[in-house]
């Protein structure tokens, strides 16, 4: 659950050991690397982690992981440094920024009501919902869902082996080639991780239902298990098609990914989205 006072969890985002001058997003000094004591973490691990989980979300919304290999030699930059830094990144600082926990508007949102599963489909990803514009996006939620947790390729290509179209594009889907790229960067560093926690937060119907096809997005919010409680906003936006029994990614160009923003924040309310609730 995103935690409705916001900035207590930027703070420790920023700050998982307490110590304001080595925040994890923020330190520019250089680092001496030390041996973990059984059970701990250092604090360059840590940073570690969170470049990591920073990744993966820009990855995932077809960013590319940008410096994340870069990030582990070194301490990220500031917002301000990253734009006169010599080391190129994907996006915008301002982007990273807002897709990190965020306190949470007092602008009115609204919210859309999705469906539940009714039973499982192809690769165990729960699926039975109805063919309506909602019926898509509880689908893509739990398709996301499914093909992130385990973080691993092997599952995610099992996925989208029976979930996107035929002849869609599968080892080119943005989570696959997200994950194929984090899942190195994770195993090299020797992180111990369970998998991704995914949680569906937001979304956005961007059309209705026109010929069995509609496109839909979905706000998450990740975190790597077992490493820290470091969170970050990945967003998702894909053409749903509907077979006549259930809903796949549609064959061809993935949808544009929107800005991941931090759930509840201003930037998503406004950019449009509105909260999750589930029958």
């Amino acid at each position: 659950m995103v935690d409705p006072r916001g900035g207590g969890l930027r703070d420790h985002l920023r700050n998982p050991l307490g110590d304001r001058r080595e925040g994890l997003l923020m330190n520019r000094r250089t680092h001496r690397d030390r041996v973990d004591a059984p059970g701990q973490w250092s604090r360059g691990r840590l940073r570690l982690a969170g470049a990591a989980i920073v990744g993966v979300a820009l990855a995932i919304t077809g960013a590319g992981a940008w410096a994340v290999a870069g990030m582990i030699g070194s301490p990220p930059a500031t917002p301000a440094e990253a734009t006169t830094s010599d080391t190129p990144m994907v996006g915008t600082a301002a982007t990273v920024d807002e897709a990190l926990p965020a306190s949470l508007t007092t602008d009115p949102i609204g919210s859309l009501t999705i469906p539940a599963a009714t039973r499982l489909g192809p690769a165990g990803v729960p699926t039975g919902f109805p063919a309506t514009a909602e019926g898509a996006l509880s689908q893509l939620v739990a398709i996301d869902s499914a093909a992130l947790s385990p973080l691993s390729l092997q599952r995610a290509q099992e996925i989208a082996g029976v979930w996107i179209a035929a002849d869609g594009l599968t080892d080119q889907w943005s989570l696959v080639t997200g994950l194929a790229e984090l899942q190195g960067v994770v195993e090299s560093s020797g992180m111990k991780t369970s998998g991704l926690a995914v949680e569906a937060s937001m979304g956005r119907v961007e059309s209705p239902v026109r010929a069995g096809t509609t496109e839909v997005c979905v706000d998450l919010v990740l975190s790597l298990e077992g490493v820290a409680t470091d969170q970050i906003a990945a967003a998702d936006c894909q053409r749903m098609s509907w077979t006549g029994q259930r809903w796949v990614i549609a064959a061809g160009t993935e949808a544009a990914a929107p800005p991941s923003v931090w759930p509840g924040s201003q930037a998503a309310a406004d950019a449009g989205w509105q909260w999750l609730v589930r029958q």
